[in-house]
């Protein structure tokens, strides 16, 4: 009995080590100091994604205007013939579809073979939705008149913007959840139970934040979408409140994940457990510094000078946020 009892003092004496061991290094490790190099970078791409719905919505506009407005124009300017089948009809349908040629072979299929993955499919995804964009266009200006043919093709472009609208809308929502993930997550690391603190506030109060945060945002935008939001709003509290409460518990939960992994490696492995990759990920703070909001601001112009894609993508974020618990 004494025997099991001082095994078991000694167990637990080494547990505890291993726990203060893990808890300090989290404290000094550097994803604190990750977030605060991350923040210009978060606080710019956030009022960029806000300041570009001002644009986007006067361009749809525009473009609605000038769909309602295209028959008196053309009529005014082409007379009769822009609201029947005639030669200048089929000309201007046989341009278009000369432009969708040469946009084909110059633009859209080298970038197809060059893609991968799934940007091969959005590659296509959008290949395919430009055919049928301007084929529709031109067949409409053959078969009815350059007139309906000008409306569908505007038809056409608003509802891109209609469409790049909602995609923004979801940028923006990632972008403000991939923040808020990280505050947690790094507030978790060094103070444990105020993650959970701020958990159990995000559980109780979510409805009361959802309602805050519809009614808030919705300054952000051109008057003209107000009512969007006091429509989906039935819709939108609930899910802004799921929103807010599963990153929460998800960001304050993964540090403890973290621990009970770098724990159960100790059991199995002994103290040859530290020069494992899991327990440097985490505990070696030299270890995968992210740039300075300079350098980062240099690399994505650069990178957009070259005409190529930034390393510092949405995707490689979220691998970098979850891989902590699934590798």
């Amino acid at each position: 009995m004494v025997t099991i009892s001082r095994e078991l003092r000694t167990s637990a004496g080494r547990y505890y080590r291993w726990h203060r061991e893990i808890r300090e290094n989290f404290k000094r490790s550097n994803r604190g100091a990750r977030l605060h190099r991350m923040l210009p970078m978060m606080i710019a791409t956030f009022l960029i994604l806000a300041a570009s719905v001002w644009p986007l919505n006067l361009t749809a506009k525009l473009v609605a205007q000038a769909m309602s407005h295209a028959p008196e124009f053309l009529g005014e300017l082409l007379g009769a013939a822009a609201y029947y089948p005639n030669i200048l009809a089929t000309g201007y349908a046989a341009g278009v579809i000369g432009v969708l040629v040469v946009g084909a072979r110059i633009k859209m299929l080298p970038n197809i073979r060059a893609a991968t993955g799934p940007k091969k499919a959005v590659q296509w995804v959008l290949f395919l939705a430009t055919i049928l964009w301007l084929t529709t266009t031109a067949f409409m200006m053959w078969a009815r008149g350059i007139s309906l043919g000008v409306q569908i093709f505007l038809g056409f472009l608003l509802w891109i913007l209609i469409i790049s609208f909602w995609a923004l809308q979801i940028a923006v929502c990632l972008h403000v959840l991939t923040n808020w993930f990280l505050f947690v997550k790094v507030v978790s690391l060094r103070w444990p139970w105020v993650g959970w603190a701020i958990t159990a506030a995000a559980w109780w109060f979510s409805l009361n934040i959802a309602h805050l945060l519809e009614e808030g945002t919705k300054w952000l935008y051109p008057p003209n979408l107000h009512y969007a939001f006091d429509v989906l709003a039935p819709f939108a509290v609930p899910v802004i409140a799921w929103y807010v409460k599963i990153p929460t518990t998800l960001a304050a939960a993964i540090p403890w994940i973290a621990e009970f992994r770098m724990l159960a490696g100790f059991r199995k492995h002994g103290e040859a457990y530290r020069d494992s990759e899991y327990y440097q990920r985490w505990c070696n703070p030299t270890l995968e510094e992210f740039p300075g909001g300079r350098e980062q601001i240099r690399t994505i112009w650069a990178s957009l000078r070259r005409g190529e894609h930034d390393d510092i993508s949405v995707m490689a974020m979220w691998r970098e946020l979850f891989r902590d618990v699934v590798r």
